[in-house]
């Protein structure tokens, strides 16, 4: 039978077979089967059974035109219809439909439901019971979400979108939240958005925010989940970060570059690993700004000691315990102060060292100015044990050296020279001594002592005493000399030894005149010490043998003018 057709058949009993390839059995209205259908098979196990070759088994096609209308498939019960598949339509979407809006989607094996759709719209996967929009369940041993997999290339990705609300990640059961793992190589968070995270708290301000009500906030473990350091917030405004097994905390870059390390001895090293101070720098420290301060505590009070940058060219170093004082590091000068910015001393780039002048002119350059007592000394130079030496030229081990020896000063040229006075002397006096030997000092070579007298020992060679007439006033000639010189008598005499004439000059015997006959005649060139000693000017003698011999000379013309007269009177005769 080919194409066999039934008209006007309203119900069929029994069994209808049709054989043949390419047989067909058109229905135009209804057809009504109380048995089952077999198709590609004799023995039909369900209402409709089809059987036949892999590919197309069972096609169900709409009478309207293409993409016009849908084909389904419905689903009755004696109610009416609960649900139907199909698909077409302008959209091409098979899709499932469930009549009522309490209908749920369930997808089941022999065994269990696997996947739930409830009428809200949630799915559950292992839970007929969705709470979320996607409910996936399992054993406490079992179960996980897997996006993509394979080694391949590409990217996997899980997308949660938030419109207006936020969107949370939980690990909870037994009425409590649980651990969540997250494991990846490397993990990276916000690398796209630039968000910032948070971590026990729902506004991060920063790239990472960290909160705990409690005090540990970030701890460090070991595989044996031994503690060994954390980060804790001890207030609103302090964190601590501790290494919590006594030993170094370490801060680096790259792979293996340590920049900086905290020992267990609480020392701090950078560019170091084994820093021996408090701050153990290897390399440069640059401080940055004018005024910047770099402060020493030395009390564990408020810092009076610190460095600072004065301006774009000076750092000071700042000392302000008791008497201010400081030391100025300048572009061109090394500057000293005290008290409120009292410069007392300066170095400057050529060297010069000057104290009590800003402007010191040689290469030592010492000004007390106005305001100094009388006896304060410009340089003083003391100690005790050795003798304090000052060491001046280049020319060999003492060459330019003067040193203090007791109440004296001793300069060293060739021999030690000594100025002052030995314990045995009068310390009023000025004494200046010369070594010949190791330890034998000779005598003194010359004296000046407090009344302005100079005993020398040696010869002295000068060329002369000023005598400019724009030094003097009130010239008067000195009138008759001669009767007033032949008063004076020249002695010889010895001089005592206890006298520092003798000591100095190690004269006796000697000639001269005694001054006080020489004061009963000329007063003007004798003159007496704050001891009563009397000296003469030997020089002002000079003039008044000169006006002497002037005088004498006219006496002597006056009597060869007689002799003239009266050798020519005898002539004539």
């Amino acid at each position: 039978m080919s194409n066999p057709r039934l008209y006007q058949l309203n119900t069929l009993t029994g069994s209808l077979v049709l054989h043949g390839t390419g047989t067909a059995l058109n229905v135009v209205n209804n057809a009504i089967v109380t048995g089952s259908v077999g198709i590609g098979t004799t023995n039909p196990q369900n209402k409709m059974h089809v059987v036949g070759a892999a590919g197309q088994l069972l096609r169900i096609q709409s009478t309207a035109s293409d993409g016009g209308g849908f084909g389904w498939l419905g689903f009755y019960d004696g109610g009416g219809r609960k649900a139907y598949i199909g698909s077409g339509g302008d959209s091409n979407t098979f899709f499932f439909h469930l009549d009522g809006s309490n209908a749920d989607y369930i997808f089941a094996n022999s065994t269990a439901y696997m996947v739930t759709i409830k009428n809200n719209g949630s799915v559950g996967i292992g839970t007929t019971s969705p709470g979320d929009r996607l409910h996936v369940w399992s054993s406490a041993t079992s179960g996980a979400i897997r996006v993509g997999g394979g080694n391949g290339a590409g990217q996997s990705r899980v997308f949660i979108e938030a419109a207006g609300n936020n969107s949370y990640i939980d690990s909870y059961g037994d009425n409590t939240h649980k651990r969540l793992s997250i494991e990846a190589n490397p993990l990276i968070l916000n690398s796209g958005s630039g968000g910032n995270v948070g971590i026990g708290t729902t506004s991060p301000g920063f790239k990472l925010t960290v909160y705990d009500p409690s005090t540990s906030i970030i701890q460090m473990r070991n595989s044996s989940s031994v503690s060994y350091g954390y980060i804790t917030e001890v207030s609103s405004t302090n964190v601590e970060h501790w290494n919590y097994s006594g030993g170094y905390i370490r801060f680096g870059v790259g792979s293996s570059t340590e920049v900086m390390r905290i020992t267990s001895a609480y020392n701090v090293g950078i560019g170091t690993t084994s820093p021996s101070q408090k701050l153990d720098v290897n390399g440069n420290i640059r401080v940055q700004g004018v005024g910047s301060y770099l402060y020493f505590d030395t009390d564990g009070g408020t810092s009076q000691v610190w460095m600072r940058t004065v301006n774009l060219y000076e750092l000071s170093i700042y000392n302000n315990r008791g008497t201010r004082s400081e030391i100025r590091l300048g572009n061109s000068n090394l500057q000293f102060f005290t008290g409120e910015d009292n410069e007392r001393m300066r170095i400057t780039s050529g060297g010069n060292v000057g104290i009590g002048t800003t402007s010191p002119a040689t290469k030592l350059n010492i000004l007390i100015g106005n305001g100094g007592a009388n006896g304060t000394p410009a340089l003083q130079i003391g100690g005790t044990g050795n003798y304090p030496s000052l060491e001046l030229g280049i020319f060999g081990a003492y060459d330019g050296m003067i040193t203090s020896y007791g109440n004296d000063i001793r300069y060293y040229s060739g021999h030690w020279r000594t100025i002052g006075s030995t314990a045995s002397e009068d310390h009023s006096h000025y004494w200046f001594t010369s070594k010949s030997g190791s330890n034998n000092w000779s005598s003194t070579k010359m004296r000046l002592d407090h009344n302005g007298d100079l005993i020398v020992l040696g010869n002295i060679t000068a060329y002369g005493s000023p005598s400019d007439i724009r030094y003097k006033e009130n010239i008067n000639a000195l009138g008759k000399c001669l009767d007033k010189l032949i008063q004076i008598r020249g002695v010889s005499f010895t001089w005592k030894q206890e006298t520092d004439s003798h000591k100095i000059t190690q004269l006796t015997d000697d000639i001269g005149f005694i001054a006080q006959e020489v004061q009963q005649v000329f007063p003007e060139i004798v003159r007496g010490d704050l001891d009563g000693m009397l000296s003469i000017r030997d020089r002002s003698l000079i003039a008044i043998m000169v006006e002497a011999i002037k005088e004498q000379n006219q006496r002597i013309d006056m009597l060869q003018n007689t002799v003239d007269i009266l050798t020519a009177k005898l002539n004539t005769r």
